[in-house]
């Protein structure tokens, strides 16, 4: 079969026929995938940027924080509360973040307190974003972190975490995109891919909080001196 060409993934619809060859995850047992949908594309580039692995498959693993995140800005708390000039809520404590730790989330931040919410992390920071790992194991939706994630860095099975950004081509799409390099030496076989979000919470907190977990039934191979891209197209 002929390897399609990268140029092909920008113009792929998540509703359409797929022209990337299909990488089976393994199923979870819940039904969250129905609320947001979203695919996620992966490709490889050697040390000359050619492209050697290429993959698309649909994401099938929003953990439970997803419906928690949905249901605390629908049943919402309690009235403003007053800082200063400034108004603020907090509200229900129920994302669970990668501690294990039940979390709300602080709206209209205070000012003078460092909030914020997102995915798009910074150059070699691996608490967030878009993160990658090593683990077979199964899926769960009760899940809060990735099973044996891989860390920032240049050492034996480390990677380095390029910036997750951020596009939106249409109003109902989004796509978050992590480059990821391989200077550790040797090769790393990925089986686990995560997407964790920045959250802050009361008292100045800034929590982590996990929102997709897939689990590939094959790896993808990143050799040594190699780039991994991993971009997830979220659409309604």
């Amino acid at each position: 079969m002929k390897t399609p060409s990268l140029n092909n993934l920008d113009n792929l619809s998540p509703v359409a026929r797929p022209v990337l060859p299909r990488t089976p995850i393994k199923r979870p047992s819940h039904r969250l995938e129905h609320v947001v949908k979203y695919h996620i594309h992966l490709w490889v580039k050697d040390e000359r940027g050619r492209v050697i692995a290429l993959r698309r498959l649909r994401g099938r693993s929003w953990t439970y924080n997803l419906y928690y995140f949905i249901r605390m800005f629908l049943q919402g708390k309690k009235l403003p509360n007053v800082y200063g000039t400034q108004y603020y809520v907090d509200l229900l404590d129920l994302l669970i973040d990668d501690t294990g730790t039940a979390r709300g989330i602080r709206v209209c931040v205070p000012q003078g307190d460092t909030g914020y919410i997102g995915v798009n992390a910074p150059a070699g920071n691996d608490a967030y974003g878009i993160v990658v790992g090593i683990s077979n194991a199964a899926f769960d939706p009760s899940q809060t972190d990735l099973i044996s994630k891989i860390s920032h860095g240049s050492e034996t099975g480390q990677l380095l975490y390029g910036e997750t950004t951020i596009e939106v081509p249409t109003s109902t799409t989004l796509r978050i995109i992590r480059t990821f390099s391989n200077a550790s030496g040797a090769a790393i076989d990925i089986y686990e891919l995560g997407l964790k979000a920045r959250l802050f919470h009361r008292a100045g907190t800034v929590y982590y909080a996990l929102f997709a977990r897939d689990v590939l039934s094959s790896p993808i191979s990143v050799p040594d001196g190699s780039t991994l891209t991993v971009r997830y197209i979220v659409s309604m």
